[in-house]
């Protein structure tokens, strides 16, 4: 029986005989019609924009420029490796352009580089398996089953050559019979060029390989080589002790200190001695571009404009002569904690609020954290301490898994990393649930510095990287380009809390910082400055304009 399928399908191959050249373009038809189903969604919401003569021109230039790019490299051995690839990868991204909202542009490539095994574990689902094989099997099946016409190496070239000469210059061709329209959706509607696959894939891949800031081994840039701290009188005899929280995934308006009409901040609400904005606003959409940004001595402008990178706010926090610590619950710093005491947090079985599954609840990092400082030999002999703890927070698509069972307000939850296969209200009860253990992780870092450092001026600095999309308009998670992202995805939330030893060693008057900033804008732009002073170092690369807190010191 198995002899005669094997017999059956090389029959079948020796009648579907064909040059490679009808193979390229058979394949790139198929990626422009089947394989950009999300770019002709977006066009069909535009229609009244369009007409028929655009839709018609735009898809054989798509078409076109995909056959050209699949020429260059679909030769010789390497022609049904590189169809099959492309499908398989086209199939991929139509998925989460689909499902998500998402566009696969130069950020996204780079957040898919730094995903970790967890993070992409909870992407995976049926909806995704489903997907995959929907697009791409027929089509591969296809490739795999034909023969291919045996030609010289010099005649594969040479139609290699020609048919991307070809595929290029039809494309230009009737890109300049839709000029007009062309240039003007392409202007208004920026994310439609991230919609284009393969050739988005192709583009940002290539951008990101070819950035020569993305190269780790780059030279960096020695800042703030001046750092010293401006007084060193102790109160009480304790030295300072700052606790920076970055948080994750979380969004401004889904706090309920923030005036969300939902109470996700219980503990917090109750708190007369915090400080939180409802109008602050991240320097990207993404961790991989917000983290290394907010830490950056850069406004978010001169940040994307840079030339070279630099060291950041815990390099000149380290040498004004504090001890830093950066504790990881999440999938790395992005390079940030690349030159300080770095630990990154992992399952411990006797710890409570760690899963059976290997995720610890982010409130595990303090338990034994006075410890583990204290048994640090580079947290020792320091002129204060700096910790960071990076949270897993309400990173997605697996939001229910961000919270525990006793934290679980709302429900039902979504409990699929398909989140366009749940009710939007099951999404956002998991997001929110996620809110409020962030809430509790807050508050009993708050009480931890407080009962661990009575006497000492401790202060704590909640700020999210970046926020989140939970359905609005069929976007969901983050990673937008900075320039059409949502502002869900930008307006984070910023806590502070500074005890009173620290409001005398600082000078900085808590109720002052209430009274004067809760409604003024401020962005990571301002996170670098406000660190700086209030731990009061002193460098030239500090701007006391964009210190939050500047205006609230008792020199003013």
């Amino acid at each position: 029986m198995l002899n005669k399928n094997r017999s059956l399908l090389r029959k079948i191959s020796s009648n579907l005989t064909v040059s490679p050249a009808v193979l390229i373009i058979a394949t790139g038809v198929w990626l422009a019609t089947v394989g950009n189903i999300p770019l002709w969604k977006t066009l069909l919401q535009l229609q009244e924009e369009i007409g028929v003569t655009f839709f018609i021109g735009f898809l054989v230039a798509v078409a076109a420029l995909n056959i050209s790019l699949l020429s260059i490299f679909a030769l010789g051995p390497l022609l049904k490796p590189v169809l099959v690839g492309a499908i398989l990868v086209n199939s991929i991204t139509s998925y989460f352009m689909l499902s998500y909202g998402i566009v696969i542009d130069p950020g996204m490539i780079r957040n898919t580089l730094q995903t970790d095994i967890g993070e992409a574990i909870d992407l995976l689902s049926y909806e995704l398996l489903v997907t995959v094989l929907g697009f791409s099997i027929i089509p591969i099946f296809l490739i795999i089953l034909a023969g291919v016409k045996k030609t010289t190496a010099i005649k594969a070239i040479f139609t290699s050559v020609l048919l991307a000469f070809l595929g290029l210059a039809l494309a230009l061709v009737c890109i300049f019979l839709i000029y007009q329209p062309f240039s003007s959706i392409m202007r208004n509607h920026t994310k439609m060029r991230y919609q284009i696959s393969p050739l988005n894939t192709f583009y940002s891949t290539i951008k990101v390989a070819t950035n020569p800031l993305d190269r780790r081994s780059l030279k960096i840039e020695k800042i703030g080589q001046d750092a010293k701290i401006q007084t060193n009188e102790l109160v009480n005899g304790e030295e300072p002790i700052l606790l920076l929280i970055v948080g994750e995934t979380a969004r401004a308006e889904n706090f309920g200190i923030n005036g969300y009409e939902r109470n996700t901040t219980p503990l917090l609400s109750k708190r007369a001695d915090i400080f939180s904005s409802k109008n602050a606003w991240s320097c990207g959409t993404s961790t991989a571009e917000s983290l290394p940004c907010m830490f950056s001595h850069l406004d978010r402008e001169d940040y994307a404009s840079r030339k070279v990178n630099h060291e950041n706010m815990l390099d000149v926090l380290a040498k004004a002569g504090l001890s830093v610590y950066w504790l990881d619950n999440q999938s790395g710093c992005k390079g940030v904690c690349a030159r300080v005491a770095t630990e990154y947090y992992r399952y411990e079985p006797s710890n409570p609020l760690c899963e059976k599954d290997g995720v610890c609840q982010d409130s595990a990092m303090l338990v034994g954290l006075k410890d583990r400082i204290q048994s640090s030999s580079s947290m020792k002999n320091g002129k204060g301490k700096v910790i960071v703890l990076h949270q897993m927070g309400s990173h997605g698509p697996a939001y229910y898994k961000r919270s525990s069972l006793s934290r679980k307000t709302f429900k039902p939850e979504c409990e699929s990393a398909a989140l366009q296969s749940c009710t939007q209200q099951e999404v956002v009860n998991a997001y929110d649930n996620s809110i409020i253990e962030t809430d509790y992780f807050i508050n009993n870092a708050i009480d931890w510095l407080k009962n661990s450092f009575p006497a000492a001026p401790t202060a704590l600095m909640y700020v999210s990287d970046h926020g989140e999309s939970l359905g609005e308009n069929n976007i969901y998670l983050h990673g937008l380009p900075y320039s059409f992202a949502p502002k869900g995805q930008k307006n984070i939330p910023w806590v502070m809390w500074v005890s009173k030893p620290m409001e005398i060693s600082s000078g900085t008057s808590l109720a002052c910082l209430k009274s004067k900033n809760l409604n003024i804008k401020i962005s990571h732009d301002n996170y670098f400055h406000t660190v700086l002073g209030l731990l009061d170092v002193q460098t030239n690369v500090y701007d006391k304009t964009l210190d939050i807190a500047a205006s609230c010191t008792s020199e003013n």
